[in-house]
């Protein structure tokens, strides 16, 4: 399986954790749809069901995109120790999108209370990936 980066560290509450991220293009125009592999494994086995979400985000750092979703469309509670979800998530760019630089901000939450996973090591509840969305002109 080709990941672009493994993201070993990157671990959410102590109980998940984004292992890779692949996106086969980081350059697209308003309207198009692009395309984001994200690879997670549970540590331990999840007692709560988690909501992924990622935001696309400007260069002011407000949010142009959301997208809220089980990762790999599976409720994590019933996830196993050490699987790996492969989590495909389509992010179809708004037609007047402002053409830029764009940064992916994910993280998880509790799907019943809301409530984000701390990202471990950090006081954020949030990752930003390390690299951009170039929106060009179309």
């Amino acid at each position: 399986m080709d990941v672009a980066r493994p993201l070993l560290d990157d671990c959410f509450g102590g109980t998940i954790c984004l292992r890779g991220a692949m996106m086969p293009t980081w350059a697209a125009a308003p309207g198009q749809t692009v395309e984001l592999t994200l690879y997670w494994q549970a540590l331990v086995e999840p007692t709560a069901v988690y909501t992924a979400f990622l935001h696309v985000l400007n260069e002011a750092g407000d949010t142009v995109l959301s997208a809220d979703h089980w990762p790999g469309g599976l409720p994590s509670d019933i996830w196993d120790v050490g699987q790996v979800i492969e989590d495909r998530v389509s992010l179809t760019l708004p037609a007047d999108l402002t053409p830029g630089v764009y940064r992916v901000r994910l993280g998880l939450y509790t799907a019943d209370d809301g409530r984000r996973l701390p990202l471990d090591g950090t006081t954020a509840d949030y990752l930003i990936l390390p690299w951009t969305l170039n929106v060009v002109a179309p």
